[in-house]
């Protein structure tokens, strides 16, 4: 059963006391009207009641807190039953008993005298308990401002470590080692989002639980409806280690926060990891901006390059034909002319394609890649080059992109692979992709990861063809490895 509230023991004493006082004022006026007796004595028993009415108002008048009314009263009771009870004693003890009539007034002069000391004293007692739980209150909230000083030095320094980082996986990591400092728990940990596969994956975490091994998050778990949401969740799950309930803030659209505490979490900590959490956001942001910077900084240079030299060689070729057509007559030495006309053609358009593929916002359909491959094929000069197509899946893919993928890989075929390469298009062993392989001499080792570069031709192409492969890849999602074929010429992979 619950004791009575500040309130209500504060009211009870006000009541207690204007009882006291009501008790000994009406005590003198009745004795008075009633049986005469000695004006002093009653005038007495009535001005002590006065005292306490003002007594009253004294505490009314917020000069003490409410919550010490009690104090007051359990004094003022106690100085009223010392005061009357010790001059019942003292009469009983002389042999008297004492009357109504003759003893009322001397009863109710001293007990309300003491009834007067006893609320003196209680009213001092009550001023300083209340200035000690006031000085108590104020150094609760000195270490209570220190410790949120600190708390806002370990936010400051996390918050700025964050935003320095070089790279999202710096952010993840810091997140989890500098931001777990100022949240009430033993684990943290960040996922990071894969949108090719819609899923959660560990980037970093701690925990106390040696035997926990941070796994994948999946669309149906908790935690990736809390990132699908975009709202902060408290959650449980077999996928996290049993430390007490669990915390998940998304980090935008780049990932999760979770953190865990045996206690759980009051709303300072929520929002704490909150602000953390927002952020890692901005960093992450922040480094993916100056990342699609750089790499469009490294295209324009590559068609910068490509326009100050790959072009004047074909240009060269025409304005060298013309002449000699025009000097001679001869309309033969136009047929080379149109045939670097066209390279200029192939080149230009490779430089737009390229441009124009950086754009990661593209919409894909279900396309069957055996007759976008046919297609393709029959757009691109071929000479005497042989096409083997085999079993090969449906896939998602934007059609244009695609067609322009497989476009500039049986060029390339061509280029490196001479008039008569057999190039084979077919599904790979695993079921998960395809490849495009040729029997031409094949890529050094040395020079596979750098073929897929802007600008890199290992012949007198402009190497922005592969770029463009590789650009096509990266946008449907797709992994792109280099290797051999297995008659010893080139085999491009692509991996769902």
């Amino acid at each position: 059963m619950r004791g009575p509230t500040r309130q209500q023991a504060a009211a009870a004493a006000l009541t207690g006391v204007s009882t006291i006082a009501a008790g000994l004022a009406g005590l003198g006026g009745y004795h008075y009207l009633t049986f005469g007796g000695d004006p002093l004595r009653v005038g007495l028993v009535v001005a002590t009641g006065l005292l306490l009415f003002l007594g009253v108002g004294y505490l009314l008048g917020g000069n003490v807190s409410p919550a010490t009314y009690p104090v007051a009263f359990g004094w003022t009771l106690l100085g009223t039953l010392i005061g009357g009870g010790g001059t019942v004693g003292v009469t009983v003890a002389t042999g008297s008993i004492p009357t109504l009539a003759g003893d009322a007034p001397t009863l109710g002069a001293l007990a309300g005298g003491g009834a007067v000391a006893g609320f003196l004293v209680g009213v001092k007692s009550a001023r300083a308990r209340q200035a000690a739980t006031r000085a108590a209150r104020a150094e609760t909230a000195i270490d209570r401002l220190s410790e949120e000083r600190g708390r806002f030095v370990v936010l400051n320094e996390t918050t700025r470590s964050l935003l320095d980082a070089p790279d999202i996986e710096a952010v993840a990591s810091r997140l989890v080692e500098e931001g777990r400092v100022g949240l009430p728990g033993p684990f943290a940990g960040v996922w990071l989002h894969e949108p090719e596969r819609d899923r959660l994956v560990p980037a970093e975490t701690t925990s106390t639980d040696a035997d926990w091994t941070p796994q994948q998050l999946w669309p149906d778990s908790e935690a990736m409806a809390a990132f699908e949401h975009g709202d902060p969740l408290t959650i449980t799950g077999d996928e996290f280690p049993d430390v007490g309930p669990l915390f998940a803030v998304p980090i935008g659209d780049h990932g999760l926060l979770v953190v865990g505490a045996t206690q759980g979490f009051d709303e300072r900590a929520r929002n704490l990891a909150g602000v953390y959490a927002l952020t890692a956001a901005a960093a992450m942001d922040r480094i993916e901006r100056e990342a699609k910077l750089e790499r469009q900084n490294e295209r324009l240079d590559s068609f910068a390059s490509v326009v100050a030299h790959d072009l004047r060689n074909p240009l060269n070729v025409v304005r060298g034909r013309a002449k000699l057509a025009e000097k001679t007559g001869d309309t033969e030495q136009l047929e080379p002319a149109f045939r670097s006309l066209d390279r200029m053609e192939t080149i230009i358009e490779d430089v737009l394609a390229l441009a124009r593929g950086g754009d990661e916002d593209i919409e894909t359909e279900p396309v069957k890649l055996t007759d976008h491959v046919e297609a393709s094929w029959h757009q691109v000069d071929t000479r005497d080059a042989e096409l083997e197509v085999g079993f090969l899946p449906t896939a998602h893919a934007d059609p244009d992109r695609l067609a322009r993928l497989f476009e500039n890989l049986f060029r390339n075929a061509v280029e490196h692979g001479g008039d008569d390469v057999v190039v084979s298009v077919a599904m790979l062993d695993d079921d998960d992709g395809f490849y495009v392989a040729d029997d031409g001499i094949g890529i050094p080792v040395d020079e596979r990861d750098r073929i897929l570069s802007e600008g890199f031709s290992g012949n007198d192409g402009t190497g922005i063809g592969l770029a463009i492969v590789q650009q096509v890849a990266e946008v449907h999602g797709w992994d792109l490895s280099v290797t051999e074929s297995e008659s010893g010429g080139a085999r491009f992979e692509f991996r769902f």
